[in-house]
């Protein structure tokens, strides 16, 4: 089986909006974090090696207190994207489910098959939800982070990009 099935994207609206909305806050949330450690970084240099003082990075740890409050609005934002999301796509399912059911007719329903399809409609959707709700958005983010932070490391220091894409995909083995 794998990770994403694409079946499941092709049969569910609610599918295809989580992904995109996950895409969209992630890459925001790794944008944010990195603007984070930047200037946590900058902050701390000042006043560890410059001996800078308070009212010389006021208005940067300020800022930084600003960007906590972002990436705390973009998680909760995430979160409730992908419990609707989810919720959204397994009544979709669900209601193809009892259509295809409907179909097939009574006397398919009457047989072995009604008890299979009342736990299918039931619980079997059901746990579906933390597999759309959870593990698909942090599926996209694994993507896509380790390579939003590559293509900051490009920008702010040459070597330590080149050793990170080298040993980046050490981290599957």
């Amino acid at each position: 089986m794998k990770p994403l099935d694409p079946r499941l994207l092709r049969r569910a609206a609610g599918v295809r909006l989580l992904v995109a909305g996950s895409v969209v806050l992630g890459l925001l949330s790794v944008a944010a974090t990195i603007a984070q450690a930047v200037l946590l970084a900058d902050v701390l240099a000042d006043v560890i090696i410059d001996g800078s003082i308070w009212p010389d990075v006021r208005d940067r740890v300020l800022a930084l207190a600003v960007l906590v409050l972002i990436r705390a609005g973009l998680a909760w934002t995430a979160e409730e994207l992908a419990r609707r999301s989810a919720t959204t796509a397994i009544a979709q399912l669900r209601r193809e489910l009892l259509v295809h059911a409907a179909a097939l007719g009574p006397r398919w329903r009457a047989g072995a098959h009604g008890g299979k399809l009342a736990v299918l409609a039931g619980t079997g959707l059901d746990g579906l939800h933390d597999y759309l709700a959870r593990y698909l958005p942090q599926l996209v983010l694994s993507a896509l982070v380790p390579m939003a932070v590559l293509v900051y490391l490009i920008t702010a220091d040459l070597t330590s990009a080149i050793i990170v894409a080298v040993t980046l995909p050490l981290i599957p083995l």
